[in-house]
């Protein structure tokens, strides 16, 4: 086992005889290089333990650049419904991540997996700022909408947010929205933290997520963090 050795880097290596780390170890950087590109040389030093990673102080906080998170579902999503569902889950999950932190993100990316393994994803710069999972959701569905022709049932799916910045510091507003409703939107979503902190992830659900509790019932901010 070593990272980024999937099934089919396994399957080329095993094509010219390499089946241990030690014997990748061994062969020559360029042919690595020649088979998988730049990341041949980076499994090359994996499996010779070269890192280059700066040495960093113990408790250093590292800033965060993205946060997501992803589900393989209990069974196939085969409805425009069963998207909004899942997708409605993780995105609260994440705008909540984001709240505890500080930030907001001015990107976001869905991607997903097909019941046959087939996988796609794409990203978008939001109009503003955001840390509500309500606009997270709104804009991860507009992307789905966009992207997915549902000729194939999903399994999986999964929303990030990234390009990062404080929630502590002054926004520029924007005179084309409505700043107080996205305020109250923001407040309703942090007394629904509260809420769930003190009595569970299941203490308060939408009645989106109410018409289908197997696909809802789980919490990807403690349960599926990715």
């Amino acid at each position: 086992d070593l990272l980024y050795v999937g099934r089919s880097s396994e399957f080329k290596l095993h094509s010219i005889g390499v089946r241990t780390i030690g014997q990748l170890a061994q062969l020559p950087p360029d042919l690595l290089k020649g088979m998988f590109g730049k990341n041949g040389l980076t499994l090359w030093e994996f499996a010779n333990g070269y890192e280059h990673s700066p040495v960093r102080y113990w408790g250093e906080d590292v800033p965060v650049k993205s946060l997501g998170n992803s589900v393989t579902t209990k069974r196939d999503l085969l409805t425009l419904d069963d998207l909004k569902i899942v997708l409605y889950v993780l995105a609260q999950s994440v705008g909540a991540r984001l709240r505890d932190q500080n930030y907001q993100a001015k990107k976001i990316a869905v991607y997903w997996r097909d019941n046959e393994l087939h996988g796609d994803g794409h990203q978008m710069i939001l109009n503003l700022p955001s840390a509500t999972g309500k606009e997270l959701w709104t804009q991860g569905m507009s992307l789905l909408l966009k992207y997915y022709d549902f000729s194939v049932p999903l399994r999986s799916l999964g929303i990030k947010a990234f390009d990062l910045t404080s929630s502590l510091q002054d926004q520029q507003l924007n005179l084309f929205y409505d700043q107080t409703q996205r305020d109250k939107q923001l407040e309703l979503e942090k007394t629904i933290d509260l809420v769930k902190q003190r009595f569970g992830s299941k203490s308060i659900r939408t009645g989106l997520m109410a018409q289908d509790l197997q696909l809802s019932g789980f919490d990807p901010k403690n349960e599926h963090v990715i």
